[in-house]
């Protein structure tokens, strides 16, 4: 019996888990929330349910506040929704609608249970199917300005890294209302904290890997970084990730670009991925974000800081996806090398399809890894033609040459000019009229 308890137990202790972690923040500048909620799922199931850990304080009122996940882990306006949109549901074949031999109409097919606002603890419809978002998590209860506890989402609903159900890279909120389980959504008002759902650390697991990965369907197209002001971190801004189209799978191509502030006029900074998104951990010691990640043709390694002290960045790079860098961290480094200490550090979320990127220069992106784009190659022809012409005409105007198009027009004596003289006029004889003949008698 002993030996069967220590198995056990060693099976237990190896089990390996995926797991997620989001740093909680105020959706209000200057706001006073922080604190974690983490997911926890068994490596062996895709669908397992979920273990939701929560630990927050500075949220007000106290009472219950609804408890969501949300589609984007875009968090550039978090005052609402609008970038990071409603709650999550996957992506699926849309729903219809089939009539029955009575003239009833049914909601059927696609993911028909995912379409509709619930509560974890509603009980399952006459079919024993549970009806609800995938990102419902219910309510949880805020006593003096504080909230913690666990609770188990379950159903098949969530996951952090089936194709269509992870949570990777999304955003996790919380309402100023109570969640009454109303249509569409609960009812529960604005959000008051947010925080991106990144990969995290596996040391605070005791594991020495997190294999937990964002959505592939649909095919990840956007991925945004937002880099907020906090204790550790002075940056500000966004970075945003695109996928370029047509994209053949042979030849898909990927945008980067970024505009940074907070860095000191002309200074040179690394600039990375990094394999954990866990911002819960100390950025700025080595090692507590993984090591430097960069994979798919996306290697990101340097950003400069222009003039006015914006620190902009465009790179196009040769990539098959993006889905590897969701729920990473983007960092930027003190200095122009990777042994420099991490000034600043962002989960990166999937984008709203809508994002776009504010504020970037005009300037043609650079390439990382793509080759000159055509625009660039006709620019370098037209440069060289320039340059040739120019030449040319110094080196005729040196020998005291014609010029092509111009003959003497920037000499200063007459030597040469555009046309050759006119021939001088022709002179004709005209012979004087002849006597008429004398008149004959």
């Amino acid at each position: 019996m002993r030996r069967v308890t220590c198995l056990l137990y060693l099976a237990g202790a190896s089990a390996q888990k995926f797991y997620a972690v989001a740093k909680m923040a105020s959706t209000t500048p200057g706001g006073s929330v922080t604190g974690t909620v983490t997911f926890e799922q068994d490596e062996t199931d895709e669908l397992a349910d979920t273990t939701v850990t929560w630990d927050m304080t500075g949220l007000a009122p106290n009472g219950e506040h609804g408890f969501h996940v949300h589609q984007y882990g875009d968090t550039r306006v978090t005052e609402t929704l609008v970038s990071m949109a409603a709650h999550f549901v996957p992506f699926c074949d849309p729903p219809k609608y089939i009539e029955d031999d009575e003239g009833n109409e049914e909601l059927v097919g696609g993911c028909a249970n995912d379409q509709k606002h619930g509560l974890p603890e509603d009980p399952p419809n006459e079919a024993g199917e549970n009806v609800r978002h995938p990102g419902d998590m219910g309510n949880i209860e805020i006593v003096a300005g504080a909230t913690s506890g666990t609770k188990t989402i379950g159903n098949a609903k969530m996951s952090l890294r089936h194709t269509l159900r992870s949570i990777i890279g999304r955003v996790v909120v919380v309402h100023e209302l109570r969640d009454d389980g109303g249509q569409p959504y609960g009812n529960a008002g604005s959000p008051i904290a947010f925080g991106v759902i990144g990969l995290g650390n596996p040391q605070t697991l005791g594991q020495t890997a997190n294999t937990a990965q964002a959505p592939t369907t649909p095919a990840v197209s956007k991925i945004a970084c937002n880099f907020e002001p906090t204790g550790l971190n002075s940056v500000e801004g966004y970075a945003l990730l695109t996928l370029l189209e047509p994209c053949e799978p042979s030849s898909c191509k990927a945008r980067m670009q970024a505009n940074l502030r907070g860095l000191t006029a002309g200074s040179e900074h690394s600039f990375h991925f990094h394999e954990w998104g866990d911002m819960t951990r100390d950025f700025s010691v080595p090692g507590e974000l993984g090591e430097i990640y960069h994979s798919q043709g996306v290697d990101v390694e340097e950003i400069e800081v222009l003039s006015n002290g914006e620190a902009q960045y465009d790179v196009i790079f040769n990539t098959r996806n993006l889905v590897q860098h969701v729920g990473r961290s983007l960092t930027v480094h003190a200095g122009p090398t990777s042994a420099s200490a991490t000034i600043a550090a962002a989960a990166c979320g999937l984008a709203n399809p809508l994002s776009s990127l504010e504020g970037q220069t005009d300037q043609a992106p650079s390439s990382g890894g793509a080759g000159p784009s055509g625009g660039a190659i006709a620019l370098l022809i037209i440069a060289l033609l320039f340059v040739c012409v120019v030449v040319g005409v110094a080196v005729l105007y040196y020998l005291r040459k014609p010029i092509p198009f111009c003959g003497a027009c920037i000499y200063d004596d007459d030597t040469f000019s555009v046309l050759p003289p006119p021939p001088p006029p022709k002179t004709t004889t005209v012979p004087p009229p002849m006597a008429p003949p004398p008149d004959k008698v």
